[in-house]
C-alpha cells in the first residue's frame, strides 16, 4: 500500500504520531495482521529503561488501513477465532470447578475438642524454638514453622 514517497513523510513525525503494537492491539489488531496488512517498516523507539526499541507505525497510515476491506475481513475472522477460544476457555474453566467441587465435598475436616485446642494452641505460643522443628512427611524431613503448625492442626 505505501511507496518509498509516502515512508519519507512518515519519517519526520515525532513519537506522538505513532502507535506501538500494545495500541494496535487495543485498536483490534493482532501480531498476523500486523504482518498481513502493514507493508512498511517500523520505526523503532528506544524507551528510557527498555531493553529492546518499540516498533511504532504512523498514525494516519494504520487508520487509513482500519478503513479498508481487508482490515474489516481479517477482524471479523480474528472475533471469530477469540469467540471459539472464549468458548473452550470458559468449557474448561467449568469442568474445573465441577471437579474442585467434588473433590472439596469428599473432604473431611476433623472436629478438635476444646482441650486439644489449648494444647496445641499453647504450644504454638510456647517460647520453644519453633523454627527448628523437624517433622516427617514420608521419605523427606521438613524443617520449618510451616510443619508445626501442620503437626499443631493434626486430629
Amino acid at each position: 500500500m505505501a511507496t518509498g514517497d509516502n515512508f519519507a513523510i512518515f519519517v519526520s513525525m515525532s513519537r506522538k504520531d505513532y502507535y506501538n503494537l500494545t495500541q494496535l492491539k487495543e485498536r483490534g489488531w493482532t501480531p498476523s495482521m500486523v504482518k498481513k496488512i502493514v507493508d512498511i517498516p517500523p520505526t523503532e523507539f528506544k524507551g528510557m529503561y527498555a531493553r529492546q526499541p518499540q516498533k511504532c507505525y504512523p498514525k494516519d497510515y494504520i487508520e487509513t488501513l482500519e478503513q479498508s476491506e481487508l482490515f474489516a475481513e481479517l477482524k471479523l475472522k480474528a472475533a471469530g477465532r477469540q469467540a471459539a477460544m472464549k468458548a473452550v476457555a470458559d468449557a474448561k474453566c467449568a469442568d474445573n470447578i465441577a471437579k474442585f467441587s467434588a473433590r472439596v465435598g469428599s473432604v473431611k475436616i476433623p472436629a478438635l475438642t476444646e482441650d486439644e485446642l489449648k494444647m496445641r494452641r499453647a504450644i504454638l505460643l510456647a517460647p520453644v524454638n519453633r523454627m527448628v522443628f523437624i517433622a516427617s512427611h514420608g521419605n523427606r524431613t521438613a524443617r520449618s514453622s510451616l510443619s508445626l503448625n501442620r503437626f499443631l492442626l493434626m486430629p
